[in-house]
């Protein structure tokens, strides 16, 4: 398993991930107090290397937060984008050697989203 954390960056975020492999694990967490302006988009190596699962999205927009769930389709989702990750923000992400399996928290004020 490998973390990966980040802190205030100067643009977007491509994460590419490696060819599906069982056994890859990889964690991403944001260590930063607010958003920054800058998204994390994570992108499998190959478009047939699809998601699964999903986040938990709290949105933290003025006024009570509200939480719903983030949910691959598990028909064509090849990529996730995380939209300015506030801290509390953590992602993993396992491979059962067909599939990336997400899970996971997502602080913001604009909905993450896989496509």
């Amino acid at each position: 398993s490998d973390v990966c954390s980040s802190d205030l960056v100067s643009a977007d975020r491509t994460y590419t991930l490696p060819a599906v492999q069982a056994g890859l694990n990889y964690k991403f967490v944001a260590e930063v107090g607010a958003a920054d302006g800058h998204d994390w988009i994570f992108v499998a190596a190959a478009t047939a290397d699809l998601f699964k699962g999903g986040v938990l999205m709290i949105d933290t927009d003025a006024g009570p937060a509200t939480a719903a769930a983030v949910v691959a389709d598990q028909s064509d989702d090849d990529q996730l984008q995380v939209n300015l990750p506030q801290g509390g923000t953590a992602i993993e992400m396992y491979c059962d050697g067909t599939y990336w399996i997400v899970s996971g928290v997502v602080m913001s004020t604009a909905a993450a989203a896989f496509s």
